[in-house]
């Protein structure tokens, strides 16, 4: 392994795999470069893409780094965003990605094991220097995280994402064929038409606040931290419609229901991302059903194919993993691996989760949530 100065002080290593072609990791300098492999890797979106950069920047004050990986003749083989965050004021993580459903590197399939064991020397070289804790990576496959390792890495599986691929089960399919009349999607979803309700798009500032309100009320009853409402005025701001947008549920004056989505319009994939709910509305209403209804609609009608519902439990039996997979969508197993380089604070990070786990199983039902949210991210 050689280390070497990019023009600008940026530090590079240079690697050899067994077969002698090197690999280089450097801090990213191309921004058309790297959304041009992002658009064109198969694990490619939103929150690789640079909008998303931006947001983590400005919205979370998190200081970014954001690697590529280039072969023996400077050709782009990988990138690998990452975030710098701190948790309890006690752990510095260098962490791919925070406040994200998807995350992790993208590498070049026949360049793989020499890019990923460039990138797994980077980190093991340089930030263990910076004060990290440890550095957490989300990967999408258990082949690709087998290509990290330190001493007392952890492997976490509790957690994927669900997608629905509309070019393989459009919206009539789902009615006629994933809807059964035991589990009652279609029952839920007239009964919201019969009342006179429907999902609109939001047009402009009060459809936000409005949204807003429901997301913030629900995040509170669920016992969850809620984002101010800076946050989601820098989305409304610097990526609506393009990137992002909101569908609220609405009938008899007012609104029940909304949820916040991030859109990838070269992917043709949006990421149903942020619910919110009146929880005051009759048990006989399913909104977050109703609603998800409506994104599925509202891609077909603006042309766009992949449907992901976002960070989901690995248990079938969870509600939330229940509700998502009543539309067909497909599980995808994350491999969330940390890599710890402070192994005296990780212990104590270890531990903490241990215990945090124990008590988790033991408390009623409406204190769950509000304990899962106190070890979020860490």
């Amino acid at each position: 392994m050689k280390l070497r100065h990019g023009c600008k002080g940026t530090p590079l290593i240079k690697t050899s795999n067994r077969r002698g072609s090197q690999m280089l990791v450097e801090k990213l300098s191309n921004e058309e470069e790297w959304e041009q492999f992002i658009v064109n890797a198969a694990g490619g979106t939103f929150y690789h893409a640079l909008q998303w950069k931006r947001v983590l920047e400005e919205s979370f004050s998190f200081d970014t780094e954001y690697l590529v990986i280039r072969d023996e003749s400077g050709h782009l083989v990988g990138v690998c965003p990452f975030a710098l965050t701190k948790k309890l004021g006690f752990f510095r993580i260098l962490d791919s990605l925070p406040e994200s459903d998807f995350g992790g590197p993208l590498v070049e399939a026949s360049k793989a094991p020499a890019a990923l064991k460039a990138l797994n020397d980077y980190i093991q070289e340089f930030y263990p220097k910076q004060g990290v804790t440890y550095v957490k990576i989300r990967c999408p496959d258990e082949t690709t995280a087998s290509h990290f390792n330190t001493k007392g890495m952890t492997v976490d599986t509790s957690s994927g994402s669900m997608n629905l691929d509309l070019a393989q089960s459009p919206s009539d399919f789902i009615w006629n064929e994933v809807f059964t009349q035991k589990s009652g999607q279609r029952t839920y979803i007239r009964r919201f038409e019969k009342d006179g309700f429907q999902n609109i798009p939001a047009r402009d500032l009060s459809d936000l606040e409005a949204f807003y309100e429901l997301y913030y009320s629900n995040m509170k009853y669920i016992g969850g931290a809620p984002h101010p409402y800076s946050f989601f005025r820098l989305l409304w701001d610097k990526l609506y419609p393009e990137y992002f947008n909101i569908i609220l549920t609405a009938g008899d004056g007012k609104y029940i229901g909304g949820e916040g989505f991030f859109l990838f319009p070269p992917k043709k994939t949006v990421y149903q991302t942020y619910i919110g709910l009146d929880r005051k509305v009759e048990t006989q209403y399913r909104t977050y059903f109703y609603l998800s209804w409506g994104l599925i609609k509202w891609c077909e009608q603006n042309g766009y194919k992949v449907v992901s519902f976002g960070g989901t439990p690995s248990d079938p039996t969870s509600t939330n993993y229940a509700q998502k997979s009543k539309f067909g969508g497909q599980f995808n197993q994350d491999y969330v691996i940390c890599l710890p380089f402070d192994r005296n604070r990780f212990l104590v990070r270890e531990a903490a989760l241990k215990l945090g786990r124990f008590i988790h199983k033991r408390l009623p039902s409406a204190l769950k949530s509000r304990v899962q949210k106190a070890g979020f991210g860490i």
